[in-house]
């Protein structure tokens, strides 16, 4: 036990130690949980800032201002703190359910409520790992709060605590492995004074491993036994057999290990470990012992696992009935009319003969009152006339309510909503409300966006227009000239020209970069469209497709048209460039640090044989996984597959830049710029080359057509027949043809 003495010190070194951490902390990025999406810890934006922490983070913080949230480490997730981890506080739930949680400091659980409201509680279950220096649960001699429990589930559970542990509230060893390594220390002194009563700072060892390597002995175990602060759950003097505390002092010198042994135990089957379970639809099941027939059993169930855990909720009588194909020796507790939406339940059986045997604690949440939305609508862009599905899934709703552009779309009150025939009209945000009688209101879902596929821009630069030519259908937008190197980045008159022809004819737009400077800092005019909300269709898939001409900048990066948001390492959007080579590059910016740029191999400075000068079709485009780039109709790289989807943002599309505010300008000459919201085809890239290009060919040729052309023209005739014929009856076999 430490002396008074040694709590004084040892409150004066945290003391210090966070001061210390406090100032180192200064320079550094703390990280606190909001759990603004939802319960995983893997979750970037539920971290402020942006997270999940880095191992190299200093003070990680699940505050009070989470009071009641729910915190899963899940596999393959494993969560790092490089020095303390306060928390989880305030009634915050941390469930490592197969994952790993590693703090190279204190793991802190207090709680500053009374009466079991707002406990805290961590959860290890499914092979869950936790290693940390010092775990200190429910602290009771610097925070009062024995209202904190920790709860180990099954054998395959480690916690190895490098320091020491302080335990103030409950930590139940149902199956695993505990090891510590200098101390275990039951801070459980002011328990009578605060007036909480007794029972509240308790280890109770179930089936599990306490392992403590120095600072332990035989009589400290002892004396915790007959204080009632440590027992093997069941075990009652007199109980039934076998039912007892091993102490082992001999295996670890100067150390012990702590296990429990005692006639089987009933096993918890459903629900265990649920989360938004039907209310109205629970029922408990457990098998009995396998080594004795107990004459009755003892239900435990309450919002209060200390309630159920001391066995002093009120017993649960209920009829106890077999189902169907069940071992007759498998009984179930009835469903449970009665429980509170939205609330955490706890429960145990208790096998009775002569004494009890106590099961492992099981936990269930039910479901709340409002719907819970399980499939969110998908957004979609399809050709004109083919049907469009969306479709929504929800537990605990009745009702149903489709909206397109927020406006109700009357007699749609179904999971799913068809578009027996996409055409322009159909197009726009689709949402639906889920609904029921205690939430009115409803849950909105996710906002879609459904498109026809279709060209939705094309500027020509004819006649000096900064507008997007109107085509049929397509949508019309504004380009505003730009030019940050004047004062009001607007004074300067754009350029046009066709002194230099271009394939698609009329004028194009002459774009003169910024040769004085580096690419690093230059700046040049641009062309800006309006709108930019109404191109951020790209996630769902794009085309951008135009004709260009480099007249300098070598060895430069430059921008053609993009629509990218330059947040280094983790650009948003897409962008089409020239590099520092004069190749083209389509690049799909992602959320992660990884950029899927997709390169061409054609120089586009060289002279274009089928044009007769050094005009140059560039063509991008992506699938919503896969991007490509594609030279004068040609096919020149596709990128691999990605999970990643690309993200939207607010900035405008840039035409003559890779961004709006004029970053890497063109030096040269731009003309029909043509954006669609789908990847075309190979075969439409070529059109687009073909259509404007008389006399030009694109071959389009499959690989898996490549094997019969032997004359590699493109083509699969009588011509590559007449090559494979010239050497039907070869022969070069030794010696079956050459002796």
């Amino acid at each position: 036990m430490k002396t008074k003495f040694c709590k004084a010190i040892c409150f004066i070194v945290l003391v210090t130690t966070f001061l210390l951490a406090g100032i180192a902390s200064a320079a550094a990025v703390n990280y606190a949980w909001t759990g603004d999406i939802d319960e995983y810890w893997k979750t970037a934006n539920n971290w402020s800032p942006v997270g999940p922490p880095p191992a190299d983070s200093i003070d990680v913080f699940l505050n009070d201002q989470t009071n009641g949230s729910l915190i899963v480490i899940d596999p393959p997730t494993a969560g790092f703190v490089g020095d303390d981890l306060y928390g989880p506080e305030f009634g915050i739930t941390l469930d490592i359910i197969g994952g790993s949680l590693e703090v190279a400091g204190f793991v802190m659980a207090p709680v500053g409520t009374t009466g079991g409201a707002g406990r805290s509680i961590i959860n290890m279950s499914q092979g869950a790992q936790l290693n940390v220096q010092n775990l200190l649960l429910g602290d009771n001699w610097w925070f009062v709060a024995p209202y904190v429990t920790m709860n180990m589930y099954d054998a395959t559970t480690t916690a190895y605590v490098s320091d020491y542990v302080w335990l103030g509230g409950m930590l139940n060893i149902y199956d695993g492995t505990m090891d510590v390594t200098n101390g275990f220390n039951m801070a459980a002194s002011l328990e009578a004074i605060q007036g909480f009563g007794s029972g509240l700072t308790k280890l109770d060892i179930w089936d599990g491993t306490l392992i403590v390597r120095t600072n332990l002995t035989e009589q400290n175990v002892l004396d915790w036994i007959d204080i009632g602060y440590l027992k093997a759950y069941g075990y009652t003097p007199g109980g039934p057999e076998g039912s007892d505390i091993n102490i082992d002092t001999t295996t670890i010198p100067g150390g012990v290990i702590i296990t429990a042994s005692y006639g089987q135990k009933p096993a918890l089957h459903y629900p265990l470990n649920v989360e938004n379970i039907m209310w109205d639809q629970v029922r408990l099941e457990w098998d009995p012992p396998a080594d004795y027939t107990p004459t009755s059993y003892n239900i435990y169930l309450d919002p209060n696992e200390i309630q159920v855990a001391l066995g002093s909720a009120a017993t649960i009588t209920l009829e106890l009935e077999v189902t169907g194909d069940t071992d007759p020796n498998y009984p179930n507790v009835g469903y449970l009319p009665d429980l509170q939406h939205g609330t955490r339940y706890y429960w145990m059986v208790e096998a009775v003969n002569g004494g009890t045997v106590a099961s492992g604690i099981g936990t269930f949440t039910t479901m709340p009152d409002a719907p819970i939305i399980t499939l969110q609508p998908a957004p979609q862009t399809v050709a004109a006339g083919d049907p469009v599905t969306l479709e929504v899934a929800a537990t605990n709703a009745t009702d149903y309510k489709w909206y397109k552009d927020d406006v109700l779309q009357t007699g749609e009150t179904d999971p799913t909503l068809n578009i027996a025939a996409m055409a322009i009209g159909n197009e726009g945000y689709y949402h639906c409300n889920v609904s029921n009688a205690s939430t009115p209101a409803g849950i909105d879902s996710n906002k879609v966006r459904v498109m026809k596929q279709r060209r939705v821009a094309l500027w020509t630069f004819d006649g000096s227009s900064m507008d997007s030519v109107v085509v049929g259908e397509e949508d019309a937008y504004t380009g505003t000239y730009f030019d940050p190197n004047t004062n009001d980045g607007v004074t300067s008159v754009p350029v046009f020209s066709s002194a230099t022809p271009s394939p698609a004819g009329g004028e194009y737009m002459v774009f003169s970069g910024d040769t004085a400077t580096s690419q690093g800092n230059n700046t040049g005019e641009a062309v800006l469209a309006s709108d930019p909300d109404s191109l951020n269709f790209y996630p769902q898939g794009l085309t951008v497709s135009c004709w260009v001409q480099l007249t300098g900048r070598d060895g430069e990066w430059t921008g053609i048209v993009s629509k990218e948001q330059r947040n280094i390492p983790d650009p948003l959007g897409w962008a089409l460039l020239n590099d520092p080579t004069n190749t083209a590059v389509f690049a799909a910016r992602e959320t992660t640090s990884e950029w899927a740029d997709t390169f061409g191999t054609s120089d586009i400075s060289a002279v274009n044989p089928d044009t007769g000068d050094n005009w140059h079709l560039v063509t991008g485009t992506y699938d919503g996984s896969v991007s490509s780039i594609y030279v004068d109709g040609n096919l020149e790289t596709v990128s691999a597959a990605s999970t990643v989807v690309m993200q939207t943002h607010p900035d405008a599309l840039a035409i003559g830049a890779e961004t709006a505010d004029g970053f890497a300008p063109l030096d040269g000459l731009i003309d029909n710029v043509e954006i669609y919201n789908y990847a075309l085809s190979r075969y439409d890239v070529a059109k687009l080359y073909t259509d404007l290009v008389t006399g030009a060919d694109v071959c389009i040729q499959d690989a898996s057509t490549t094997d019969m052309d032997f004359n590699d023209d493109c083509q699969v005739n009588l011509e590559d027949f007449a090559d494979f014929a010239s050497s039907w009856l070869d022969c070069y076999l030794v010696p079956t043809c050459i002796p």
